[in-house]
């Protein structure tokens, strides 16, 4: 899959010149530690790239009976009003309470059984392939989510610009 693969050029170096990175930078550390560049046998019959990265990350990210995972995302948006400018910035920051009830699960599970109830209970009344994003369908969701400890903190700001 790599345009720059070419005999006498090793696999790791031929990564880092198509992400545009050093090969011994911070950057392909973090890849070799995933294990992709090893030799040792992944015991996966027909799996695609795709499938063979997972399998090498869930073994490296696999929680300990006292870890606890986080999850943290942004969303910052400028916009203009007359001659105003402004960032709306969204912000969640989720902590998985053990290695069983994690963030992961509260940000992705939650929501699609969420959703799947209010289906049910005729909350969501959508038909067909919906984009999640709706009033319809987010309203709902979202309300419920913030029971879970799931929000979004919600922020705008002025940009000054000299």
């Amino acid at each position: 899959f790599l345009p720059d693969l070419k005999p006498g050029i090793t696999l790791e170096a031929a990564v880092a010149a198509a992400c545009g990175v050093q090969q011994d930078g911070p950057e392909m550390r973090m890849v070799k530690w995933t294990g992709v560049f090893s030799d040792r046998v992944i015991g996966l019959k027909s799996a695609s790239p795709a499938r063979i990265l997972q399998q090498l990350l869930e073994e490296k990210w696999r929680l300990g009976e006292n870890d606890k995972d986080m999850i943290v995302m942004q969303h910052r948006f400028g916009y203009k009003v007359g001659d105003r400018t402004y960032e709306r910035i969204s912000s969640l920051v989720v902590l998985g309470d053990d290695a069983v009830n994690t963030a992961m699960a509260k940000t992705v599970g939650l929501p699609v059984g969420i959703a799947a109830r209010n289906i049910l209970n005729g909350t969501i009344r959508e038909t067909g392939v919906a984009v999640p994003v709706t009033p319809g369908i987010c309203v709902p969701v979202l309300r419920e989510l913030e029971t879970f400890g799931v929000v979004f903190r919600e922020q705008t700001v002025e940009v000054i610009e000299d």
